[in-house]
């Protein structure tokens, strides 16, 4: 009996364990209507400075709302 049922618990406890760990990750995971998912507190939006012609631009965060209006163009209704 031993010798059947060891084998098998050993498989049916790493299964349990690959689906716990599974729910795990899946509870820990934010929605995806959380801000968080977007921006963080170390994000850096700057608004457009005033620079010379032949300025580079400093480096800086791209806020989601601005990328989909590049990406898709203005809202219309």
């Amino acid at each position: 009996y031993w010798a059947v049922a060891l084998p098998v618990y050993f498989c049916f406890a790493i299964v349990l364990s690959y689906m716990a760990y599974f729910g795990l990750i899946f509870l820990q995971t934010a929605s995806l209507s959380d801000m968080s998912t977007t921006t963080d507190s170390q994000a850096n939006y700057v608004s457009d400075p005033v620079l010379p012609v032949d300025a580079i631009p400093p480096l800086r965060d791209l806020h989601i709302s601005d990328v989909n209006k590049k990406l898709y163009g203005p809202l219309d209704l």
